[in-house]
């Protein structure tokens, strides 16, 4: 494959759209390869997409649910972090792989041409099919506690579920693509904000309506959960099922500005350091 250097100067503003939409196979290969590669050499294979969302909720449900006594608005306990887990998943994962994109792949960018931003799109892209998988997984469960315990509280707002539900997941994949190639900028001078994320994020899930209802935080500490985007995708997701919340226009606005901050900021910094990351790594 043929090699190209850039040697104009980066602005901030040239971003060429047209460029990634010719790469589309190249998306669609690095797509098809990551999914396949993530979980090829390990016993359980796709399973894992399985195994790690309902663990998880298992686990919540014995130590905050029953030990710690976090209430969950007369939600079944097990439904309600399973909830949480499957959009925090998704999260965590697009994070993880875009804030070390030029790091992990400087041999690569050093000898072919490509578009960077390619890398986190198609890393989101992957972990959309894992999180569809879990998605359904989420359902099953869902549909199981509805339909054939015929338990309380599990009121779906279908309207929700099919003309917001789909504009929240977008949302979900913006802001997690974003804050990671804000990352991912910031990791090719500063190495360390790697390893400072590893840890924050353990950290963030606490701040964020995981594995406590949004209901139950006074009126303050809902506008003060706001800032945090996931917490609003979680709670537009809950109530799409569950159909209680005391989530208002004032919490989607906050959330959505704060996403499309990082997006605009995260992409103009992107774009800024992609030609020059090789040099500095």
């Amino acid at each position: 494959m043929k090699s190209y250097k850039v040697s104009h100067k980066t602005k901030l503003f040239d971003f060429n759209l047209r460029e990634i939409y010719l790469f589309r196979s190249l998306v669609y290969h690095l797509v098809k390869r990551d999914f396949i590669s993530l979980y090829k050499q390990t016993v359980l294979g796709p399973l894992w997409y399985i195994i790690k969302p309902i663990v998880a909720s298992l686990v919540f449900t014995v130590f905050f649910g029953n030990f710690a006594g976090i209430p969950t608005d007369g939600i079944p306990k097990f439904i309600f972090y399973l909830s949480g887990t499957v959009v925090w998943g998704y999260f965590t994962m697009v994070l993880s792989k875009t804030c070390s994109v030029f790091v992990s792949n400087s041999t690569l960018f050093s000898k072919v041409y490509f578009p960077r931003i390619i890398l986190p799109i198609s890393q989101a892209l992957v972990s959309y099919l894992q999180f569809l998988i879990q998605l359904i997984i989420f359902i099953g469960f869902y549909l199981y506690f509805n339909v054939y315990l015929q338990t309380d509280n599990l009121n779906p707002n279908i309207l929700f579920i099919i003309f917001v539900l789909p504009i929240n997941f977008i949302m979900l994949g913006i802001f997690s693509v974003s804050l990671g190639i804000l990352s991912s900028a910031l990791t090719t001078k500063y190495r360390d904000i790697i390893h400072v994320l590893e840890f924050s994020i353990q950290l963030l899930m606490f701040f964020t309506t995981v594995v406590y209802s949004f209901n139950s935080l006074s009126p303050y500490m809902q506008i003060v959960m706001s800032f945090n985007p996931i917490s609003i995708i979680i709670e537009i997701f809950r109530f799409s099922f569950f159909g209680s919340s005391s989530l208002q226009v004032i919490h989607i606005l906050i959330s959505s500005s704060v996403t499309f901050f990082v997006l605009i900021f995260g992409f103009l910094l992107f774009n800024k350091v992609q030609h020059k990351a090789i040099d500095v790594i």
